[in-house]
Parts: C-alpha cells; structure tokens; sequence
C-alpha cells in the first residue's frame, strides 16, 4: 500500500478519480478525514457521504468528495458496478475501508474496481518501524517479505487485488532497508 502522503498526491494532483484510504482504527479514520479537509481546500470543494446511492449525485462537481460509507459491502459493489462513472466524474472519491472491515474482503468479489484500484489504495495508521513491519508481514502472510516478493517475480502469484496490496507491503519494507 503507499503512504497517506501519496495516496491523496494521486487523488488531487493527477488524474486519478478514486482512490481506497485503508484505516486501522476511528483515530486513523479521523486523521485520514482531517487530513483531507486541509487538502480539499481552496483548489477543490469538501464534501462527505455516508450511503452510495448519494455517490452519482456528486460526481460532477469539483469536490474531494470522501465516501465514509454505512454498509462497506455495499459501497465496494456500488462502485464496481459504476466504475466507468468515476472515469468521467469531475470528482475526486476517497473511499474509506476499515483494515479489517468486510469491504475490504469485498474487493476481492469486486472485479472491476479491482482491477481498476490496483496500486490506488493507501493506509494511514501510526508509523510502525521496518523491523515490526517485517515482522508482522512474517505473522500474516506466513513468509518473510523477501520470499514473498521472489514468488511474486517468478510468476507463482496471481495478479489480484490483494496480492498487490501484500505487493506494496513487501516492497515498502524492503525499500526501507
């Protein structure tokens, strides 16, 4: 996953509609809205929503609009069903995930938005130090990050959504190093 810092360069500064702003706890959640309130302001207006169906509403105006939805699941399926809406939308979405929520275990029955938010997916969460990264990389996925990237270069691993957030992890912590 990249930094918060370079998910909303993508989001504001290029040409990117959407991008997945992963949060760990309401502290996270809360930095991540903060964050992008500062942001919005002047160049673009600030808007938030709660409820997906509000989503088409706001696609045309030049807003920061961040999606902090009610029900993940079915924002996740919302968007993948209107992706193509958000490649001539005048908006800016953030899309707010919890870390361990059930939308990010939607994404991986979200085709579409998948395939389109790969690499445009950023967490925010206290700063943890390279060793406890490699560590907690080593607990979850079962392998070192460095292992896991040689599967990934060989071609052993599939080209998923989740493989390249795990992608992200692993090269984070080995860019570090």
């Amino acid at each position: 996953m990249a930094d918060l810092g370079i998910g909303f360069a993508m989001l504001l500064e290029q040409d990117v509609p959407l991008v997945i702003g992963r949060y760990a706890d309401l502290s996270a959640k809360q930095d991540l809205l903060d964050r992008a309130m500062t942001l919005a302001s002047p160049t673009w207006g600030f808007s938030v929503i709660n409820r997906a169906d509000a989503l088409l509403g706001v696609l045309q105006r030049n807003d920061l609009v961040v999606f902090d939805p009610d029900d993940e699941v079915a924002a996740v399926a919302y968007l993948d069903q209107y992706r193509e809406r958000l490649l001539h939308a005048a908006a800016r979405v953030l899309l707010l995930l919890r870390d361990d929520g059930d939308g990010v275990r939607a994404l991986a029955r979200a085709p579409a938005l998948a395939s389109f938010a790969r690499g445009l997916t950023f967490s925010c969460g206290a700063e943890v130090s390279q060793d406890d990264a490699a560590r907690e990389f080593q607990q979850k996925h079962g392998t070192n990050h460095d292992a896991w990237l040689e599967r990934w270069d060989s071609g052993e691993l599939a080209d998923t959504l989740d493989n390249n957030l795990i992608l992200a992890d692993a090269l984070a912590i080995r860019g570090s190093r």
